[in-house]
């Protein structure tokens, strides 16, 4: 067996003990002796306490992640639960297991619950709405209408009139009238106060009180389906069976999953509050303690790893079932067994008084002889304060081991979101989170994008533009960029009124310059008036300002220049073109034929046509 030196685990587990319940405000004192209920410990009054810390791990917490929910840190977390490495809320701060995965406790599950050595799946919370259902009792709404979780209406309590068991908050409908053969009142019927309710918990829901569901499992007396909905694991003609009969009658602290008031109520010692008034008793993780529930021998403290020569303790089986609680043992306590000192009896472990030590929950447990050093990876243990690893469970024949994480880290390859030690396994099946989508690609979400945007057409980019006639509500929604405030469609040009800045903008083709307004078109302006655009002008041309007339090009027949584009008729040819010489045209001034040009002469000085 590898060990190594175990005081420097113990120094951080202690810092962290003093950090977790530094300022928790506990101030109940708890009575030693007799337990609550009848549950007498006193094994050996004579023994020594070997524990001077007194903490009462019952704080009332407000709203907060229930054990399996998502966190980024414990401060998150509901009581005493931690930020795993999977970031789940759990009772340990390694990695949590999947549903199927092999467990001896609820603590080692995302879904805080184990049975018949197996994490059940979900996070431990009630159903959302259109979700699947057997009973009201399974959805948040405490309405379960054909089958699926609903909103509109909450479970008729006994008396009312219904019509099919889901009807019911008890899940009994009898000749139309809801009915119940549970003593306690199930979660979702009107109460007058806690002492009604199987769980303890009468609260206002909205319409009057109602009894407030429990925990991940359900207390005795609440609702099921089956077997594995109730604490206890045991579910009898629809209601969580209240077990009796043990072969020890002392035996009536509080199993884990049970309503609780205090920490000495449970026999685990672990009362804590799921951060909406419901407290119930919750498992420690690794073996089983004394008058826990058991399945087999095996899963109890006491059955193996004894110290002394008295006989190992079993599990005792209540008639006709196949769940029992463990035994006790005579004599100094093996490792995993309750050594608090607000427990009422021995507090005598296995290796001495140095053996009892507290936890990262603030119980006191024993560690076994050998305590002083940790128990490397593999071998059996039989709580995960005694591996160097921090991490107690069971190895593939349901013994339990001390392990290591074995997530996988992100960036690797996954087949699930258990698989990885973030708790997310992206659509391309790697550990992380999903990687951003492209413009065009499909979307549900903004956050799916990478440009942060996913449209009204479910694709990544942004809103595609309108046509021509279709509503809109903004300029920018349509092709054309402009939305009619009159009839709120797209349109392809202003009508009169609307504010322009060309005329091209202008179904009338006009902005008028004086009010930057589209409007009909006035009397044209004749050649010479002072012009700003070429719809001014009854010539349709403006030039440099003033209205022109009407030019032809090069080439074109002309009588004087003003009729060529150009500024240039050929005299000679009666053509448009550009004048490339200086000679004098008609009527300019020369002193010979020679200063005129081509077809004219200098007469009386100026250049004439020849006649």
């Amino acid at each position: 067996m590898f060990r190594t030196p175990l005081q420097l685990l113990r120094l951080l587990l202690a810092v962290f003990v003093f950090s977790l319940f530094a300022g928790c405000g506990c101030d109940d004192e708890v009575a030693q002796g007799d337990h609550p209920d009848g549950f007498n410990l006193d094994e050996d009054s004579s023994s020594n306490n070997t524990n001077n810390t007194t903490n009462n791990n019952t704080n009332n917490v407000g709203s907060c992640v229930v054990g399996g929910g998502s966190c980024e840190n414990s401060s998150e977390c509901c009581a005493q639960l931690m930020c795993n490495a999977n970031n789940k809320c759990s009772v340990t701060l390694g990695t949590c297991d999947p549903g199927g995965q092999a467990c001896t406790s609820g603590s080692t599950c995302c879904s805080g619950r184990c049975a018949d050595g197996q994490c059940l799946e979900g996070s431990g919370l009630c159903a959302l709405e259109a979700e699947s259902c057997d009973a009201a009792i399974d959805c948040c709404s405490h309405s379960c209408v054909g089958g699926k979780c609903d909103t509109s209406t909450v479970c008729a309590s006994r008396g009312d009139s219904c019509n099919a068991n889901s009807d019911c908050c008890s899940n009994q409908c009898t000749g139309g009238s809801c009915t119940s053969t549970s003593s306690c009142k199930a979660s979702g019927e009107i109460c007058g106060g806690d002492g009604e309710c199987c769980t303890q918990n009468c609260r206002d829901f909205g319409d009057g009180k109602r009894c407030g569901r429990g925990g991940s499992c359900r207390v005795t007396g609440d609702v099921c389906t089956v077997g594995s909905d109730c604490c206890n694991t045991q579910c009898d003609d629809g209601f969580c069976a209240n077990l009796s009969g043990a072969s020890n009658p002392t035996q009536s602290c509080m199993v884990v999953g049970e309503v609780c008031s205090q920490a000495t109520d449970c026999c685990s010692y672990a009362c804590f509050d799921d951060g909406g008034g419901f407290k119930s008793c919750q498992f420690l993780g690794g073996c089983r303690a004394r008058a826990e529930l058991c399945h087999r021998d095996e899963e109890c403290c006491a059955s193996t790893g004894m110290c002394s020569h008295h006989a190992p303790a079993k599990c005792e089986y209540y008639p006709g079932r196949d769940i029992g609680r463990c035994g006790r043992i005579q004599g100094p306590k093996p490792a995993g067994e309750i050594c608090d000192e607000r427990f009422g009896g021995t507090h005598d472990c296995c290796g001495g008084p140095e053996a009892c030590q507290y936890t990262v929950l603030g119980i006191g447990r024993c560690h076994g002889e050998g305590h002083a050093e940790c128990i490397g990876t593999g071998d059996t243990c039989a709580i995960s304060e005694q591996c160097c690893s921090g991490l107690c469970v069971p190895n593939a024949a349901g013994n339990l081991v001390c392990s290591t994480t074995t997530c996988t880290a992100e960036g690797a390859a996954c087949a699930a979101n258990g698989d990885c030690c973030g708790g997310n396994c992206n659509s391309d099946k790697i550990c992380g989170k999903e990687a951003c989508k492209s413009n065009g690609a499909g979307c549900t979400i903004n956050g799916e994008c990478c440009f942060g945007n996913c449209n009204s057409l479910n694709q990544c980019g942004p809103e595609p533009c309108k046509a021509t006639g279709t509503g809109c509500g903004s300029h920018n929604e349509c092709c054309t960029n402009y939305c009619n405030p009159q009839n709120s469609q797209c349109a392809s040009c202003k009508p009169n009124a609307e504010t322009c800045a060309t005329s091209a903008e202008c179904c009338s083709s006009h902005c008028d310059p004086t009010t930057n307004k589209c409007a009909d078109q006035t009397q044209c302006k004749p050649i010479g008036d002072s012009c700003t655009s070429n719809g001014q002008c009854c010539s349709e041309i403006c030039r440099n300002g003033m209205c022109a007339r009407a030019c032809v090009a090069n080439g074109s027949t002309c009588t004087a220049g003003t009729d060529c584009c150009s500024g240039y008729c050929n005299a000679g040819t009666n053509t448009c073109g550009n004048q490339t010489s200086e000679c004098g045209g008609p009527g300019d001034s020369c002193t010979t034929t020679a200063d005129c040009c081509l077809g004219l002469n200098c007469q009386n000085g100026s250049c004439k046509i020849i006649q």
